[in-house]
């Protein structure tokens, strides 16, 4: 990666001891702001989110999404579980898409419920699930006041969509004015702004569709990054893959056409994303008028990575890589501090930090924990906080040079990256030494003690959940 990954602090306990909202005061409002295929490294091109989000609180440089894919990643946000407990594995089918979500039941219980109930008005503003092509207010899943979801594919074009709003379309054209984040924007700063005159406290997870392809970009941006190219890391079009999967080892060398199509796309995404900054800088201008900046929180994370030429790899998601797995996360609000944190969280962690900070009961079921201690002036031990963080996927059914990877289940940890697929291989890097996964130890007789203790470790960790979980995860690895 072309910068360095944020971690976290931790604390075993789910709910924090440490109260960070007066309960004298009024309830803290969210801003949850979810990209869609943003990088880690992304964020180095987003001054707004820099400046006015990571550098006015935590930025946090191991955050790590349990699958790199869209829809089983949102709904770990939205539920606080890990998937193979939400049975969220795929984009669509039976075990994927927002008519599987609902199938299980899981929408009856989300962040969304959880707030509502306890007073706050909630808005959900762009993208939802994958499949969701909600038309009227049936559609609407419980737990928002409001809703602007968009329902059908054209949304990724930021062109020519339409969005299910609080029960009736509405078409959107080619217009400048029709571009997909800047309606958004303008639909969450809406939504604050009618909020703010009330008495509830509110939330609002806006989620726009960049810099997902085909990453059109606001007319304005058009060719704002003309020129930038996809990061050529030490891995970029990797020479030598013959340690790799097997489904890694067939792909061949890019050819110059693809390294242009890659670097063509990573100039659109950077394009794309200065609309979403834009978003940032605006919304916090408005909070700071009606005085409500120093007591809301503001979240801003991506659903999964993307990778661009990694390991010969064409554009996509899905590996348990560096470029795929790591997520950006920074956080500002009310006592927030203002410092980066190095352990080990994830996306399955969101749903209960916002809940805990809101004073609201966590359910059971909930496999995350709150990253509310992190924030505490006195930091919990290293030693009592997740050591090791699941990744999962259970997409690809015949790998492809499209899909390049078999399904997988793997670690994360500080130190390493272990994977184990279903065709029986498996990989092991030392990030410390090898940040950009070279060279595979898996086979190498001088790492065979931490492959066992890793696998040992991965077995235990792919079933069960909630607080036992948590305790699989904390418990000391005995691997450097």
């Amino acid at each position: 990666m072309t910068t360095p990954r944020l971690l976290l602090l931790s604390l075993s306990c789910l709910t924090s001891s440490v109260s960070l909202v007066n309960a004298a005061s009024s309830r803290p409002n969210f801003v949850f702001i979810l990209t869609d295929d943003m990088r880690e490294d992304d964020i180095a091109y987003m001054p707004n989110v820099n400046a006015l989000v990571a550098a006015q609180g935590t930025a946090f440089h191991n955050q790590f999404c349990n699958v790199a894919l869209c829809c089983p990643s949102r709904a770990t946000i939205l539920r606080g579980q890990y998937s193979h407990n939400t049975g969220i594995t795929k984009n669509s089918g039976p075990n994927g898409g927002v008519n599987a979500f609902n199938a299980r039941g899981l929408q009856q219980s989300t962040i969304s419920t959880w707030l509502q109930s306890s007073g706050y008005r909630t808005a959900l503003i762009g993208k939802y699930l994958n499949d969701y092509v909600g038309t009227t207010a049936a559609d609407i899943p419980p737990g928002w006041s409001e809703w602007y979801a968009g329902n059908s594919s054209a949304c990724y074009n930021n062109f020519n969509y339409t969005l299910n709003e609080n029960g009736t379309v509405k078409n959107y054209g080619a217009t400048a004015a029709d571009y997909g984040t800047d309606v958004y924007a303008g639909k969450a700063i809406d939504f604050i702004q009618r909020s703010a005159a009330t008495d509830a406290p509110f939330f609002v997870y806006l989620a726009p569709f960049s810099p997902h392809a085909p990453a059109n970009a606001a007319p304005r941006d058009v060719g704002a990054h003309a020129g930038a190219l996809a990061p050529r890391n030490a891995n970029f079009n990797e020479a030598n893959v013959s340690d790799k999967p097997s489904d890694i080892q067939v792909l061949p060398v890019l050819t110059s056409a693809q390294i242009a199509d890659l670097d063509t796309l990573y100039a659109k995404r950077l394009d794309c994303l200065l609309s979403v900054d834009k978003m940032v800088g605006d919304i916090v201008q408005v909070l700071q008028t009606l005085g409500q900046i120093d007591n809301t929180y503001i979240i801003f994370t991506s659903d999964n990575g993307f990778h661009l030429g990694s390991h010969r790899m064409q554009a996509g998601k899905w590996t348990p890589y560096e470029e795929d797995t790591p997520v950006p996360l920074v956080i500002r609000g009310p006592g927030v501090p203002k410092r980066e944190i190095k352990y080990i969280t994830g996306n399955v962690d969101l749903a209960p930090t916002m809940a805990d900070l809101a004073g609201v009961a966590i359910p059971d079921f909930v496999d995350g924990r709150s990253l509310a201690p992190l924030f505490a002036a006195v930091i919990p031990s290293e030693s009592n906080w997740r050591q090791a963080f699941l990744t999962e996927h259970a997409f690809v059914a015949n790998p492809s040079p499209t899909y390049p990877c078999s399904n997988y289940s793997g670690l994360h940890t500080k130190e390493h990256d272990y994977s184990e697929y279903a065709n029986g291989d498996r990989e092991l890097y030392d990030l410390a030494r090898d940040p950009y996964e070279i060279a595979n130890l898996a086979a190498v007789p001088a790492a065979a003690t931490t492959v066992t203790t890793l696998s040992a470790r991965l077995a235990q960790m792919t079933t069960g959940g909630g607080a036992a979980f948590r305790a699989v995860e904390e418990a000391p690895l005995g691997v450097r």
